[in-house]
């Protein structure tokens, strides 16, 4: 409790959140959080993108997860699993469809369903071998990580910087519900060896998502 000279009462108390830290589950095609474009999320070259995530169902036949992009001119880049369950990396360099490059694993994850992981996926636009790289990794507490699959497609490139904003799950303003999705943090890094962090979601998206969404901060929150 703290004491309010104003009042000249004592507040209400404080509670303190112990345990596992709660998150969004999307259940709709509403259900995602977006922020708007800005410098500090347009990120082109070299990007580091991180989420914290649980799936009712990890192999579930395709699913947009996160991504920057909308419509037919706006494409920057996203992340998917698709068809066969395998995570893939999708970038335009011109922000449009027809010219999406793909950098595909060829495993699924090796995650159980309901389970709550971290993912990252880290871009090299320029591997120096011309060409570029998608490695693919995984964690449980976002410090710790095993590799997946480094994916190297022939060709540097850049992603287009598109005015989308940036979305968790799901991209294009929607998203998934083949599957419910909780999301409990996601976070951007401007070059593979650290940089500044953009956290879109707070680790506890319940309590400091809705503060920021407030704040005008989320252009979604359900």
């Amino acid at each position: 409790y703290q004491w309010s000279d104003t009042n000249q009462a004592f507040g209400l108390p404080t509670v303190l959140q112990a345990g596992t830290p709660r998150g969004l589950t999307s259940t709709s095609a509403s259900s995602y959080v977006s922020t708007p474009d800005a410098a500090a999320n347009s990120l082109t070259g070299d990007m580091e993108i991180q989420a914290c995530l649980s799936l009712a169902n990890w192999t579930p036949g395709s699913i947009d997860l996160f991504g920057k992009t909308t419509g037919t001119t706006q494409v920057s880049w996203y992340v998917v699993l698709n068809g066969s369950n395998y995570p893939f990396f999708a970038f335009s360099p011109d922000g449009t469809p027809a010219n999406l490059r793909y950098l595909v694993c060829s495993a699924a994850l090796p995650f159980t369903n309901g389970q709550t992981y971290w993912v990252r996926v880290q871009f090299q636009a320029n591997n120096g071998s011309s060409g570029c790289t998608a490695t693919f990794s995984y964690g449980t507490d976002g410090v710790s990580w095993t590799t997946h699959q480094a994916v190297t497609s022939g060709g540097t490139g850049s992603a287009f910087d598109s005015t989308s904003a940036v979305q968790v799950p799901g991209r294009n303003g929607a998203a998934p519900t083949i599957t419910p999705v909780s999301v409990y943090a996601f976070r951007m890094l401007n070059a593979l060896t650290g940089g500044v962090p953009v956290e879109i979601v707070a680790t506890d998206i319940s309590d400091r998502c809705l503060e920021r969404a407030r704040q005008g901060l989320f252009t979604q929150f359900e």
